[in-house]
């Protein structure tokens, strides 16, 4: 077993997806070095390769000449220090870095970083060489050894829709805060949605900063809805590379659209509603009798309009 190995380092990774990662290729126990051929191959479904450059092992040494043939999915570099024709002695020795990449996760998966060389000295190494004192380069026998990238999704952001009213007349608007998280380690754009059971009500678009929280405030107009009990949910999408996250919609919570003036949420407008109503006159939502569902018109005051409302519609009612 040769002493000189190459290595991808660490070898193993476990990053999530939109995160960037260090490897290097690094060389142990080397006499002599003066130049290297390797490629390294991965799944570029998986990671992307943000940089490539030539680490300080060899070119500490001397100047150096560098070719790059990287593509997608690929890195492939070859370097030797410049000897101005004739053996000069200089070479690299001992244990260092010969190259150090940057890649990002972008998707789920696996992948192996296999480190080899097209025309190696054996199926377990890459290309190094050494400069004798005679015209011809010599390999250095050696032993690669590949690396491996574990990608995990981030974490879903989540949302959640809070509301005070559990009974709505029609024709009137329910305000509702959404709240809404990125648990992520970058910042994400996100696309809020709120559902009365399965019709979006709401939408808006955000971009919130990793591990960040915020509340956003919507109202649904509920003219034209049936009445009936509504499932109300907050959902979120999240776009991150090349991949998405489905809707994480779920209920937080049911409201009854109903005839304006009931406030039971019976379907219909009878004393049970006026002695509601009368219990919570003149309250705000600060006050001890504050009832959400009295506030008939929805501006933030049991008063005079809302018994007003009642009274028009008293004596209505519907079964569903």
């Amino acid at each position: 077993m040769p002493g000189t190995v190459v290595a991808v380092d660490p070898t193993q990774t476990t990053a999530k997806v939109g995160q960037t990662f260090p490897i290097d290729i690094n060389i142990t126990d080397v006499s002599g070095l003066v130049g290297f051929d390797f490629e390294l191959s991965y799944n570029a479904s998986v990671i992307s390769l943000i940089d490539i450059q030539l680490g300080p092992f060899l070119k500490s040494v001397g100047p150096t000449f560098l070719i790059n043939l990287t593509t997608t999915g690929q890195i492939w570099l070859a370097a030797s220090l410049y000897q101005s024709g004739v053996w000069t002695g200089i070479s690299a020795n001992g244990t260092g870095i010969l190259a150090d990449a940057t890649f990002q996760a972008i998707g789920t998966g696996e992948t192996t970083l296999n480190l080899f060389s097209t025309n190696p000295s054996n199926c377990d190494a890459i290309k190094l060489v050494k400069d004798p004192e005679d015209p011809e380069v010599a390999p250095i026998p050696n032993v690669a050894v590949d690396g491996h990238v574990t990608v995990l999704p981030e974490p879903d952001p989540d949302a959640h829709a809070v509301f005070s009213k559990t009974v709505i007349g029609q024709g009137y608007q329910l305000p509702i805060n959404v709240t809404t998280s990125n648990p992520c380690d970058i910042p994400q754009t996100l696309n809020i949605a709120g559902y009365a059971n399965t019709t979006q009500i709401i939408k808006h678009t955000i971009t919130l900063p990793n591990g960040t929280s915020t509340t956003l405030s919507f109202e649904w107009n509920t003219t034209g809805a049936f009445y009936g009990i509504y499932a109300i949910s907050a959902g979120v999408t999240m776009a991150i590379g090349t991949t998405s996250l489905p809707d994480a919609a779920h209920a937080d919570g049911w409201v009854t659209v109903t005839t304006p003036g009931d406030i039971n949420g019976d379907y219909k407008v009878g004393l049970q509603d006026l002695i509601l109503l009368a219990q919570a006159y003149k309250s705000s939502p600060h006050s001890p009798n504050w009832n959400p569902n009295t506030d008939i018109d929805g501006n933030g005051i049991v008063s005079l309009t809302d018994l007003t409302l009642l009274a028009l519609h008293y004596g209505q009612n519907y079964y569903p």
